[in-house]
């Protein structure tokens, strides 16, 4: 027994130390951050309630689809939900004029549309300013057309000024300036020709001044029949993350501006059965 017992001892003394040792410093007071890929960016020179437009890169437009349209045609307002890259709904976008106006006024005479964020809170107000092709008589009597001087201004919810979109005349494709507050051009908007494309997305080129591509805006094809028949669409705005966000704010009027110019009401219809009847002739010429 004293043999086994001396052999137990050795064992126990030959086994080296733990690997693990407790910490002999100060302990820990603050965790590391985790590595990110991205830096956040900071809350600079951002009119209040657009702080979510700082690190956001891609803005979706889902327009809301309303039953009572599609089976009585009356016209209702247009009303866009918009989420960002990660689809977290960041705002909403509501046309101002109620079904009265929207149903007994003319197309020309809708201006004015506004953003609230997900708390109802007002962060953005669009105003369009109409204007008549020729200058020959008073803003908004004229219907708009693709060639037309259209102009809608972006302001914050306190209704400080922070961009103008103007459409530049054009005849065969749609071509728009994004200003700035001092009224100084930053951006161009490039459409296809007649904002026209063969059963596919409609995209409009943001460039730069020196004539890069920053960005695009993409109306979303959903379908002949469904183009045809409904008046709902979808869009997706892509441009820099570390634009300024007045200029973001901006690009997003524009995004309201192309779908009012050219996606809406009996303009669309027009379009969708020129282009049909287009075809129709090619295939069975007489």
């Amino acid at each position: 027994m004293n043999m086994e017992k001396a052999e137990y001892q050795n064992d126990v003394v030959k086994q080296p130390p733990p690997l693990y040792l407790p910490p002999t410093g100060p302990p820990i007071s603050k965790q590391p951050f985790p590595c990110e890929t991205v830096p956040p960016l900071e809350f600079t020179n951002c009119p209040g309630g657009l702080e979510s437009l700082l690190d956001t890169e891609v803005m979706k437009f889902k327009q809301e689809i309303n039953w009572l349209q599609i089976f009585c045609g009356v016209d209702m307002r247009i009303n866009f939900d918009l989420s960002n890259q990660h689809d977290t709904m960041i705002f909403r976008m509501e046309e101002t004029e109620d079904c009265c106006m929207r149903n007994c006024v003319p197309h020309g005479f809708r201006t004015g549309s506004k953003m609230i964020k997900p708390d109802g809170w007002l962060a953005l107000q669009f105003n369009r300013e109409g204007r008549c092709v020729f200058n020959c008589c008073t803003p908004c009597c004229c219907y708009p057309l693709p060639f037309s001087s259209e102009r809608l201004s972006v302001r914050a919810a306190n209704g400080v000024l922070l961009g103008v979109v103007q459409q530049d005349w054009s005849i065969w494709t749609s071509r728009f300036s994004v200003l700035d507050a001092e009224g100084k051009t930053v951006l161009k908007i490039e459409g296809p020709k007649l904002n026209f494309a063969c059963f596919g997305d409609i995209q409009y080129r943001i460039v730069a001044l020196n004539g890069s591509e920053v960005g695009s805006i993409t109306k979303h094809y959903a379908g002949f029949v469904c183009d045809a028949c409904a008046d709902f669409d979808d869009f997706t705005i892509n441009f820099p993350r570390d634009l300024d966000v007045t200029v973001k704010a901006t690009l997003l009027g524009a995004v309201n501006l192309i779908n009012f110019l050219f996606f809406q009401g009996s303009l669309r219809r027009l379009a969708i059965g020129v282009c049909f009847g287009s075809l129709r002739v090619a295939v069975n010429p007489r």
